[in-house]
């Protein structure tokens, strides 16, 4: 499956998922482009439905994150050793990424 694909599917996961009654889309999946605040709307959505945990300050952990996106974990930590797109921190050695930043990803990547 190349990446597309995968976003595809993580796409279709959050909107069975996160926004079934959402004003954006009315849980079809088919509005348009998404800014970073409609993303984060649906990925808060998400993260309610699924009851994945999230910090005080929204952030995932790592196998969190890459169910949101649609991708693996491998995927992530690849990114990371390569300083790809997407910001992380690192608490008691895990890393960790914020929903924000994870909106933004995806908002920028339907462009």
């Amino acid at each position: 499956m190349n990446a597309n694909e995968q976003r595809a599917v993580g796409k279709k996961q959050l909107t069975s998922v996160g926004c079934r009654e959402c004003e954006h889309c009315h849980g079809t999946g088919l509005a348009a482009a998404p800014d970073a605040a409609t993303m984060l709307e649906h990925l808060q959505a998400a993260v309610r439905a699924r009851k994945i945990w999230i910090s005080p300050d929204e952030r995932l952990r790592e196998a969190d994150a890459a169910d949101l996106l649609g991708l693996k974990r491998k995927t992530l930590e690849n990114w990371r050793g390569a300083h790809a797109p997407l910001p992380y921190i690192k608490r008691n050695g895990r890393p960790l990424y914020a929903l924000l930043d994870i909106a933004k990803h995806i908002a920028a990547s339907e462009r």
